[in-house]
């Protein structure tokens, strides 16, 4: 950002380099290509680690990212504009092994995301 200046608004985001998650569709939603990102994986911690190395913006979840905004690590670009698409993915053993404790979270788990649907983010100013 030092050599092309902060983004403030998503056309400004062209001339910046990403690391972003492979196959998520993050970019697309920001108007850019794939290839557009300087380095792609399957790691969000390595995506972080990337990014406070200065290998380019990289697009995070918040609770992976604060303690890294809050200590001056890392930099929050155009903080009014979040993505609305999330996922989550939990993988446990085959169903006859599965301990008490994880299949009452995973249970927990759906029972609470399908009486709190996510709600929309605000849009892009």
């Amino acid at each position: 950002m030092a050599r092309r200046g902060v983004p403030r608004a998503t056309e400004d985001l062209t001339s910046h380099d990403f690391v972003a998650y492979r196959s998520l569709k993050h970019l697309g939603a920001l108007g850019l290509p794939e290839k557009h990102a300087h380095v792609l994986a399957d790691d969000m911690l390595f995506l972080r680690e990337a990014a406070k190395a200065g290998a380019g913006i990289a697009l995070l979840p918040s609770f992976l990212a604060l303690a890294d905004v809050t200590s001056g690590q890392l930099v929050r670009v155009m903080p009014r504009y979040t993505l609305s698409t999330t996922s989550l993915t939990m993988l446990h053993p085959r169903a006859q092994h599965v301990p008490r404790k994880v299949s009452a979270f995973r249970d927990f788990l759906i029972d609470f995301l399908q009486a709190r649907p996510l709600s929309a983010p605000p849009s892009p100013s």
